[in-house]
């Protein structure tokens, strides 16, 4: 059974998600654009790229986000 344990980063992703339906981010896109919108949130941190993985594979895992392979980038995107 999935977990459905919430950490204010994995609410951040769920709200950056929801403000942005219709777009599929890689993870670097994902991480950059969560640090423009959310800068004093990873002000002063570490990149937080492995979290970001745990956290998109939970939320795939509750299926509130998508994971697909985008062939033209060699890489998977994730869209909500």
């Amino acid at each position: 059974m999935a977990s459905t344990y919430k950490t204010e980063g994995k609410t951040r992703l769920l709200t950056f998600f929801s403000q942005h339906p219709d777009t599929q981010y890689t993870v670097d896109e994902l991480h950059a654009a969560l640090i423009e919108a959310y800068p004093r949130a990873y002000a002063g941190k570490g990149s937080g790229k492995s979290s970001l993985y745990r956290q998109l594979s939970a939320l795939g895992a509750e299926g509130a986000v998508r994971k697909f392979r985008d062939d033209t980038q060699s890489a998977y995107v994730y869209q909500y």
